[in-house]
């Protein structure tokens, strides 16, 4: 890792020192908003990154190719595959002036895009691996009009996600490292980037700490003399502010941010990119694309839990709307941290979201597994982009005192019970770099 950084810093310094004097057409790279993610995440959404460019009068509109080169494994959506190549959600758009954002629809006068004369819209390949067996670092588009005769244009990439893990996980405590993207441009015409190198992302932890607190009653005591019950409450705090985002885009369950998520150039502070749908060409399978599988999950896994204890969790954290509305609001979706996807239900029922406004709903049993461990995994439908949020989760405790059946068992150190939480789905590394079928977003194995 250490010798592809030094590699692409030296790659942007000669970029900028060699400037033909014959260069016909100029483009300056920018990153625009560079948003935090995820160190825990495998597949997060980065910044947007826009060429502005110049041509002389003499340009004329000649094919490249255009690859964008990331200090960590390109991890966005593979959406299908056609001649040889593995196309992903990744897009790139050409507008017909710098001044202005280009359009879905927009298009360059003489010059067709990648499966349409109506529109330049291109979708974004795998490049093949540059390290051997690990995982692709690179996006490319094949066979790009860079520029049109005697104008400027405006070039901008979007939907690009990356393991952001693979960056985080190997620093120094406190460090804050960042993602970075390359850009080169190779055709028939000569085309100079200033500024090739650009930050994309800072990579942050996404969870800050974890709390168990049992309110004003003292702590729960495990004896077979008495019954016992109380209400632990798990409290996990975001990293940073829109740490926990809703899926967005389809909008599956109500009281979620509504989607349409087809401007460009905006954060929408949701899972899922800038959508396929409405894109003007035929690009491979765009209902995938910029679709998230699920919101932000959090996982809680009780560890130790004494034979004979019973847990409960309520079916939702929150209220949707109406006078009582909270701005967090989360849905018990499973007891798999490891699963992603659509909405699953607690141990494979269908968990129907409850009414506006409705509160006491009855909480759900945990099953304790063979191992003495509970797991329950909250998706988040409503967050607070510009606040910190903490999702505090409420585990009733409760056991019926029996001497004979050894009830509740006695907890002893080190097995006295804990609490588990972090990011789900925890997914394997494997699934470290863009593969078909894998959950978006997904994270490293692990928690606090």
């Amino acid at each position: 890792m250490a010798d592809f950084r030094k590699w692409v810093l030296v790659f942007a310094i000669l970029a900028l020192a060699i400037v033909p004097a014959s260069a016909q057409v100029t483009c300056t790279a920018t990153s625009g908003v560079t948003p935090t993610v995820r160190a825990e995440g495998m597949a997060e959404l980065v910044g947007d990154l826009t060429l502005d460019c110049t041509g002389t009068a003499s340009t004329q509109a000649t094919l490249s190719n255009i690859q964008l080169l990331f200090n960590t494994p390109v991890t966005s959506k593979v959406v299908g595959s056609s001649g040889g190549l593995t196309y992903t959600e990744a897009l790139m758009f050409i507008g017909p002036n710098a001044s202005s954002e280009p359009g879905p629809t927009d298009r360059v006068a003489g010059v067709s895009g990648q499966f349409s004369a109506t529109a330049n819209t291109y979708q974004g390949v795998l490049a093949p691996s540059q390290f051997g067996s690990a995982p692709s670092q690179g996006l490319l588009w094949l066979g790009v009009p860079i520029i049109p005769a005697g104008t400027t244009s405006r070039i901008r990439f979007t939907n690009l996600r990356v393991n952001a893990n693979f960056v985080g996980n190997t620093l120094v405590p406190g460090a804050q490292p960042n993602i970075f993207a390359f850009i080169s441009v190779t055709g028939s015409q000569s085309v100079v980037i200033a500024s090739p190198q650009q930050p994309l992302a800072a990579v942050q932890s996404g969870i800050t700490d974890a709390t168990v607190s049992v309110g004003d009653e003292a702590p729960l005591k495990f004896q077979q003399c008495n019954n016992g019950s109380e209400v632990v409450n798990v409290s996990v705090g975001e990293g940073f502010a829109s740490a926990f985002k809703p899926i967005g885009g389809v909008e599956p369950l109500p009281g979620a941010p509504t989607g349409g998520q087809t401007a460009l150039g905006v954060n929408f502070f949701t899972e899922s990119g800038l959508l396929g749908t409405g894109i003007t060409g035929t690009l491979v399978h765009p209902e995938l694309i910029g679709q998230a599988t699920q919101g932000t999950r959090i996982y809680l896994t009780v560890n130790n839990v004494p034979t004979g204890v019973k847990l409960a969790v309520p079916p939702q954290i929150g209220v949707f709307s109406g006078d009582n509305a909270t701005l967090l609001y989360a849905v018990l979706v499973s007891n798999d941290p490891t699963a992603g996807g659509s909405i699953l239900g607690y141990s494979g029922g269908t968990i129907t979201p409850p009414t506006a406004g409705s509160n006491g709903l009855v909480n759900v049993p945990i099953t304790v597994g063979t191992t003495n461990t509970a797991s329950v995994v909250y998706e988040i439908v409503r967050s607070q982009p510009f606040a910190f949020d903490t999702l505090v989760v409420p585990i009733t405790v409760s056991f019926t005192a029996s001497p004979s059946t050894n009830s509740p068992g006695l907890t002893v150190a080190p097995n006295l019970p804990t609490v588990t939480v972090g990011f789900a789905p925890m997914r394997p590394s494997s699934e470290a770099g863009a593969v078909s079928g894998a959950p978006i977003p997904r994270f490293v194995t692990g928690g606090i």
